[in-house]
């Protein structure tokens, strides 16, 4: 489960809360409801049952996103997560 709070999102940002099954690497994207990526960053993560990424929208424009992760296991495998749509209000 993928998700975002607070909702909507204020500056200076908020935090994605995800499930990390093991010692991995997540990439997160944030793109606009146009596909294109506006945000994107890798964060090295141990396992956990609620991992949480800070979300820095402080030069994103208000409005609606997807939030993209793929998660990267040091074990070799990996997984996307179901894409996440939030607001941002509170933007430049």
């Amino acid at each position: 489960t993928l998700y975002v709070y607070p909702h909507p999102l204020k500056c200076p940002g908020g935090n994605a809360v995800f499930t990390m099954e093991k010692n991995g690497t997540a990439t997160l994207r944030v793109t606009n409801m146009r596909g294109q990526v506006v945000k994107e960053f890798t964060k090295d993560l141990a396992a956990s049952a609620a991992a949480e990424v800070f979300i820095d929208c402080r030069d994103v424009k208000n409005g609606a996103y997807l939030l993209r992760v793929e998660l990267a296991y040091g074990d070799g495998t990996s997984k996307r997560l179901k894409p996440y749509k939030f607001v941002v209000a509170g933007g430049r």
